[in-house]
Order: C-alpha cells, then structure tokens, then sequence
C-alpha cells in the first residue's frame, strides 16, 4: 500500500488535515459549541475539544488555518438551533466549562478523558457518562451536587477534584428534609461515590476526617492539595500519599504499603515508631 503513490498521498492529506485540526481545538481559547460545529468542516478530525454552549468564537485573524477549518456561509445554521447536533463521535478528550445538561447522550462513547471547568454545576446522572471514560476531572470551584453511589462509572481509573470543597458527613434524613438550601452543605461525599476502579485519585480541597470505606481499595496514588482533618482510614492499597498544604496530622494509621509520602510543609507533627 504504501508504494501506492496516490494511496500515499492521501495518507498524508489526511494527517496533515488531523494535525491542523489537532492545532487548533486543543486550545482552550478555542472553544466551540453547537453552532460553531455545524460551521466546523472537519468535524470527524477533531479528538480534543473545548466545549461551551454559549461560544461562538472563530478568531480568523489569529490563525492562517482557520479559514480553512470553517464554512463561511452562516446559513448552515438550521432553525432548529442545536436540537439535530451532537458532539463528533470522533472525540477522545472533552472539557465540558458551561454548565451543561449531560442527559439524552450529550457525551460521545467515543470519550475517554472527560473534564468539567467553571460554570458546570449540573448533577451527574447514571448513564450520563460512557462506560468507556477512564479520566474524570471536576476543576469547578462551584460544583455543589452530590456525586451518588454508582453514578461514575467502573471504567474511570483516575478522579480529579480540583479546587472543589467537600464534605464527606452523611446528612440526617431528618436534616435534609428541614434544609432550605441543600447546596449550602457543598458536595456530599459518601461511600460509593468513588467507583472501586479508581487507581489515582485527587481529592482537592477536601478537608473532612477520612471515614472508613470512604477511600476504596483499589485507590494506589492519593493526593490532597490543602488537607488538615483526622485520618481515620485509609486503605491498604495505597502505595503514594501526597498532602501538598496544610497538613498537621497524626500518622499512626499510615498502611505498611505506602512506597512514597510527601507530607507537606507544614507538618510539625512528631512520628511515631511503632
């Protein structure tokens, strides 16, 4: 095939048009939404894109490729605005930064690394993401809704949280009910809520005591960016442990499996040797 002149040559036309599509929506700044796709012509090309239901953005003074990326005529545009458009089956990584309903497939099964930014703020559903994700990364600062038992999916292998902060206290019935403003309790994060396929996982800005089975066995690299509550369990089968900031904590429940352990630079906190 590949002394095949033509077939080579069509090889090549189509690696550069992955490459020139690959430059431009790995961007950020270049974020599409709905409308923006329709206008996209190499849709099919396109594995990593930045999606917000409000841009409308093309920059063609920005990049000399991008007249050749675009339809100009905005009459592709149907009257049914964005209900007969989906997102490319094509994509691999999508970062989600509006706050998006993920219901009725919003998501691809072609999606592998999903990350939510910003605005997102919609609770996850079961079913809402593909069972075939095995990065999922919730950056928001806002990001209030409880991650129920079962809703991530058994695929997912690493779990960002970001800067989101947790609780992890199961709330009385009773409390719920008389509660005006669920959100004001933040993210409830309960046993179940980390699916038991996790290896890495990054708690952000989790700051509430450990609680047994909260942390599953699966979970070998755990990491806390500003972290200083009790450890009450933690899971054998963690082989790193990172406490960026903060941290001044006891220790003696560490797992004899632990390899690696960065404990900050605010520990002051003696060690035992038992």
């Amino acid at each position: 095939v590949w002394n095949n002149v033509y077939i080579r040559s069509i090889i090549f036309d189509h690696l550069k048009i992955y490459h020139f599509v690959h430059e431009y929506t790995s961007k950020e700044y270049n974020m599409f939404c709905l409308k923006t796709l329709k206008l996209f012509k190499y849709k099919s090309y396109i594995t990593e894109l930045n999606y917000h239901s409000e841009s409308f953005q093309f920059n063609f003074e920005d990049n000399e490729i991008n007249e050749d990326l675009f339809y100009t005529d905005l009459t592709l545009i149907s009257n049914n605005g964005d209900q007969d458009m989906k997102l490319p089956s094509s994509i691999e990584r999508l970062t989600i930064h509006s706050n998006e309903d993920l219901s009725n497939g919003f998501i691809p099964d072609s999606v592998r690394s999903l990350c939510f930014t910003t605005e997102f703020n919609q609770e996850i559903q079961s079913g809402d993401i593909p069972i075939n994700v095995t990065l999922v990364s919730i950056e928001t600062l806002n990001y209030t809704k409880q991650i129920k038992p079962g809703v991530l999916p058994m695929s997912v292998v690493s779990l960002s949280f970001g800067s989101n902060t947790f609780t992890n206290s199961i709330m009385e019935e009773q409390e719920e009910k008389s509660s005006d403003n669920k959100e004001d309790c933040s993210q409830v994060l309960v046993k179940g809520s980390i699916p038991d396929s996790v290896v890495y996982l990054n708690m952000g800005n989790f700051d509430q005591p450990l609680t047994e089975n909260l942390i599953p066995d699966s979970v070998e690299e755990l990491e806390f960016y500003s972290f200083n509550s009790e450890i009450k369990s933690l899971p054998s089968s963690i082989k790193r442990l990172v406490f960026n900031r903060g941290f001044n904590q006891d220790l003696s429940i560490l797992p004899p499996t632990i390899e690696h352990l960065d404990l900050g630079s605010d520990f002051n906190t003696e060690i035992s040797n038992t």
